[in-house]
């Protein structure tokens, strides 16, 4: 056990300790910067008659604010609670909880296995940077039952290392949708399979259903499914981009245009039964590595159209570099346009890096 697991586990133990003798535990601020990872504070976790753990009722709160009972709570607060900060294994159940506002992503999910989460509330405005909904990485087993995500960035990001993750039952919007990475940034190696969002209504967003790998990386994204999703006004519905990048300085395109020999593969997606409207006319969007295409990408039973409509508005779809399988009834048609120079430009600069 290396020294900062064995520092984790003193840490959940001290806090366990404190809160059976009545202890009352306050955040304190981080001397230079604060942590990415965000606490919450609220009731102490109830085992139910299954030996779950049910926790709710929590509302988010910044370090070093004083902890306050939450609304209709019967106990006084409270324990500091942040899905996977040290891992959580076997069966955890999170159920009914309600995010505001925080400052950057509202719950992470990290070195966890066979979690739960059901019925979250998430809200913050739709331009808080790099404010992700729910991240979950280095996760294998994650089920998200139902979620209402409003957020500044993805809804709902899976990151390197997440594996069989389901989702359903997810309201997104604003915010810029249901991401896949970004994975490989840095050239570092990043591995994510069997993933899969059957059920989702995303309104209002910059993105709906997307992956989105850096050039550079290595590793794999493979086995994704995104189905039965309702776009309504999103900007870019459906949207594989394995030329992701983002500079702070849109006046210098370049920092994002040299082409790298390796990438991220991504293989054996499918996006199927997915309908509504775009406000982009490239309503479906696959540009991948010339080094490295995409293959096995499968469109079924699709049907987009441009929010305001008509034959010189008609929603289009543009490829680079994929290499399709099963396609039918899909409108607009595959690889209808030609990509063109206009198209190939990365889109991530109206995005967070994370």
């Amino acid at each position: 056990m290396n020294l900062r697991r064995l520092l984790a586990t003193v840490f959940v133990i001290l806090l366990l300790l404190l809160t059976l003798l009545g202890g009352h535990v306050e955040a304190r601020p981080a001397p230079r910067s604060p942590p990415r990872r965000h606490l919450w504070t609220g009731d102490e976790p109830e085992s139910s008659a299954d030996g779950y753990h049910n926790t709710r009722h929590y509302a988010h709160r910044k370090l070093g604010e004083k902890s306050k009972t939450p609304k209709n709570s019967t106990k006084g607060g409270g324990i500091q609670f942040d899905v996977g900060s040290f891992g959580a294994t076997g069966d955890g159940e999170t159920d009914d909880i309600k995010l505001l506002n925080a400052p950057q992503i509202h719950l992470w999910v990290e070195f966890s296995s066979d979690v739960t989460l059901s019925r979250l509330t998430i809200n913050s405005p739709g331009d808080s940077p790099e404010n992700d909904g729910i991240h979950v990485a280095h996760s294998d087993g994650v089920r998200i039952l139902g979620a209402k995500i409003k957020a500044g960035d993805d809804c709902l990001s899976v990151a390197l290392g997440t594996s069989n993750l389901y989702a359903t039952k997810i309201e997104c919007g604003p915010g810029h949708g249901i991401s896949i990475g970004s994975l490989g940034k840095g050239t570092t190696k990043a591995e994510v399979s069997n993933v899969t969002v059957d059920g989702a209504h995303v309104s209002g967003t910059l993105f709906g259903a997307r992956i989105k790998t850096w050039q550079g990386g290595t590793g794999y994204a493979r086995d994704i499914k995104f189905q039965n999703m309702v776009m309504d006004k999103v900007k870019n519905p459906i949207v594989i981009d394995q030329n992701y990048c983002t500079t702070s300085d849109p006046s210098k395109p370049k920092a994002c245009g040299s082409k790298q020999e390796s990438a991220v593969e991504i293989t054996n997606v499918e996006f199927s039964n997915i309908r509504g409207t775009s406000v982009n006319r490239d309503a479906i969007r696959l540009h991948c590595s010339e080094a490295f295409p995409c293959r096995g990408v499968v469109l079924k039973d699709i049907d987009l159209k441009t929010k305001g409509g008509g034959e010189k508005n008609a929603a289009t779809s543009t490829c680079e570099n994929a290499v399709l399988g099963e396609t039918s009834n899909v409108s607009p048609a595959p690889c209808s346009s030609a990509a063109t120079k206009e198209d190939l430009v990365p889109l991530g600069s109206e995005d967070g890096d994370v």
